[in-house]
């Protein structure tokens, strides 16, 4: 089973992440954390925003082993311009394989579709 990570501390983005990423990559469930955890386990997917409530993604990230980190697809779904940069390089150094899509877009992509899909055009 194809699952994703989303590592974000703000819960009302959940929902619109969570249909992006089943749409997006098939994956069938979505599991939250508003932190980044010790091991990611099997996620196909992992979903990170850049803030964090107790520190950034990227400070949480370097302290994990390299070993936890691979073997996944990294999508960077912060809109904290520079910050998301920052971590979308350290990433990608790490060998990483990483894609860059904003929140922003995300929303955009996925809530007309919710909104067509549920009592036709708005």
């Amino acid at each position: 089973m194809r699952w994703a990570w989303v590592v974000d501390d703000s819960p009302e983005r959940y929902e619109v992440l969570g249909l992006f990423l089943r749409s997006r990559w098939g994956v069938e469930a979505v599991r939250f954390s508003p932190e980044v955890p010790e091991d990611f386990g099997e996620a196909w997917v992992v979903s990170l925003d850049y803030h964090l409530a107790g520190c950034t993604a990227l400070e949480a990230l370097k302290r994990l082993p390299p070993e936890r980190l691979a073997g996944r697809l990294y999508v960077v779904h912060s809109t904290a311009g520079l910050e998301a940069t920052l971590l979308e390089d350290w990433l990608r150094k790490q060998g990483l394989e990483v894609i860059r899509y904003p929140y922003t877009l995300i929303r955009m992509e996925v809530r007309p579709k919710r909104r067509l899909g549920r009592s036709g055009p708005v």
